[in-house]
């Protein structure tokens, strides 16, 4: 991690804020080992905060709140955004 800030765990998924380095998300099925296990990263957004709410994530970035789908793990989807 470069600059963590906010996280949330829903089943098998840790999604991490980390900074100006974007939001990461790891398969977290052995959390002593989940930092090996990325799944998806988007780096291009400064990430601070995010919520999981039923299959959505709601994520504040510097420039607005980002929503993604991740209902299906395997394809976690990109979904919105709501500019500042």
């Amino acid at each position: 991690m470069d600059d963590p800030h906010g996280l949330a765990v829903e089943g098998d998924l840790l999604f991490i804020c980390d900074g100006d380095s974007g939001l990461k998300v790891f398969d977290n099925s052995d959390p002593l080992d989940c930092g090996d296990r990325l799944l998806y990263n988007f780096p291009a957004i400064q990430t601070s905060d995010l919520i999981l709410n039923d299959g959505t994530a709601i994520m504040i970035a510097k420039d607005g709140v980002y929503q993604y789908d991740y209902s299906n793990p395997s394809d976690l989807q990109f979904t919105s955004i709501v500019y500042f």
